[in-house]
């Protein structure tokens, strides 16, 4: 939504510590990511949004720390009503380590009485449980984003 000030390019990925979910199109997101400006404009929208009723917005802060996330629903509670939590969904397929992610959420948005900030998981990824259902082929390509069950 902001482009940076200075049109830098955001600099390759560290071949030393390269994250695919991170690092997307090859690159470390210093410029383009969590850009302080994106909240005047997102304030904007709130108040457009607000004079029309029972209406809601959702945002995808593609932020992987949900401490990051939670400024986005604004100190006064005037920027977004829900965030995905990307955190969360690309949390490892493992039932034990679920709920880490979700506590450490909770306390992000902890006093700003946000909405929680789960993912509004897409189809494709399939909860733990359906897995558990499935062959090891269906596990196998569940886990690569395909649907499960």
């Amino acid at each position: 939504m902001i482009k940076d000030a200075a049109l830098r390019d955001n600099p390759p990925p560290d071949p030393d510590d390269f994250h695919p979910v991170r690092d997307y199109f090859g690159q470390q997101h210093i410029y383009d990511h969590d850009r302080p400006e994106v909240h005047d404009i997102i304030r904007s929208w709130r108040r457009i949004l607000d004079q029309h009723g029972e209406r809601m917005m959702v945002g995808e802060v593609y932020l992987l720390d949900p401490r990051a996330v939670a400024p986005y629903y604004g100190a006064a509670l005037d920027e977004l009503q829900l965030a995905f939590n990307f955190s969360f969904l690309w949390s490892p397929w493992d039932a034990a380590r679920v709920p880490r992610p979700r506590r450490r959420d909770r306390s992000a948005a902890a006093g700003r009485r946000a909405a929680d900030l789960r993912a509004l998981e897409p189809r494709r990824a399939a909860p733990p449980l359906a897995l558990r259902r499935c062959d090891a082929r269906r596990r196998a390509r569940a886990r690569r984003g395909a649907a499960c069950c």
